[in-house]
């Protein structure tokens, strides 16, 4: 077993992990400054906001998509990061699996598992690559739950904030 791919990989797995509960999970934002989907966030932003100085018809709109958008590059931003994180467990436990694979054939297992497809052409033969696969699956499962109910709470925000600036507008 290749205890640094092992321990990376768990690294980069419980750092994702810690991110997503960060963002979708607790109701409000705690003292830790270390979030790197908030960074991945305000750099998009920055990058989106000096596109739409420059296309002052379209500043609107594109500024207004920003947000759907922000949430489907942090699902791909989770996702990927998961991948990277068990790729490297499993390509660490490569000894457990068959046929014997390479550190691609490891990430296309990883992202096989966590997307819970199953191919079958990669099988783990070990007790622990077993029980990483099982665990990466139910990371998976649980990683779109969050998205799916994350979105509904953006949507029934932004709802309640429509009903205000409707009522605001009617008002004046």
């Amino acid at each position: 077993m290749g205890l640094a791919e092992f321990v990376a990989g768990m690294l980069v797995v419980l750092l994702i992990v810690f991110d997503l509960l960060q963002t979708v999970v607790l109701p409000r934002p705690t003292p830790i400054t270390f979030r790197p989907g908030g960074r991945l966030l305000a750099a998009l932003y920055s990058i989106t906001r000096r596109i739409a100085l420059r296309l002052p018809r379209r500043r609107e709109q594109l500024l207004g998509s920003f947000a759907p958008y922000s949430a489907v590059a942090l699902l791909v931003y989770w996702a990927a990061g998961l991948v990277l994180g068990y790729g490297l467990i499993l390509y660490s436990l490569r000894a457990e699996i068959r046929p014997s694979m390479q550190l691609g054939t490891a990430f296309y297992f990883s992202a096989v598992s966590l997307l819970t497809v199953g191919f079958g052409d990669v099988v783990p033969t070990g007790g622990l690559a077993r029980l990483v696969v099982i665990l990466e699956a139910a990371t998976g499962v649980s990683l779109f739950a969050l998205i799916i109910t994350f979105l509904f709470s953006l949507f029934g925000e932004f709802q309640r904030r429509e009903v205000l600036v409707v009522t605001l507008s009617a008002r004046a």
